[in-house]
């Protein structure tokens, strides 16, 4: 025939107990999934989310498929910034590349200077970890971290960040 057709990969992602999430937390504002040969992950952003007391601040949740069940596991707690205000935002907007390197958008942090935060899995100790730099805009409004794109190379890491006048 020639014709294809979308198929559904795995059960559908549910909010549930391991991201409780309101319809007003916006889960999925933004997404980005990647696939090896053998592993299919799936990172969610939730950039409203109430953290801990502290309003919309926001979360990102990082699901990989279980090739058995078809279902969507969470890998590690959700991801979040070391520090988090009120209105920041994180995940408004994700990509996730190779399924282990995780750029994650925080436009609301610092008055909307915003801000874009790496992370890298470490797959020996399950954990994701921040990397120790972080791409900020230079002035309120420039919202750094509205949409974020990354990409993997053998020996480094390119982040390109598009704000205000840069």
């Amino acid at each position: 025939d020639g014709v294809e057709s979308w198929v559904e990969l795995g059960n559908n992602v549910m909010v549930n107990d391991q991201a409780p999430s309101a319809p007003s937390d916006f889960f999925g504002e933004s997404i980005s999934i990647t696939s090896t040969e053998s592993t299919y992950r799936v990172a969610i952003g939730i950039p409203f989310k109430n953290t801990g007391n502290t309003r919309r601040s926001g979360m990102t949740v990082v699901y990989e498929l279980d090739l058995i069940t078809q279902d969507w596991v969470l890998m590690d707690a959700p991801v979040t910034p070391a520090v988090l205000v009120e209105n920041d935002q994180a995940g408004f907007s994700v990509d996730l590349v190779e399924g282990n390197l995780l750029a994650v958008g925080v436009p609301g942090h610092n008055n909307e200077t915003g801000a874009v935060y790496i992370y890298r899995y470490d797959d020996a100790s399950a954990v994701w970890e921040q990397h120790p730099g972080t791409g900020e805009g230079q002035a309120v409004g420039d919202d750094c971290g509205l949409a974020v794109g990354i990409t993997a190379k053998p020996l480094s890491t390119d982040i390109a960040l598009t704000v205000g006048d840069w």
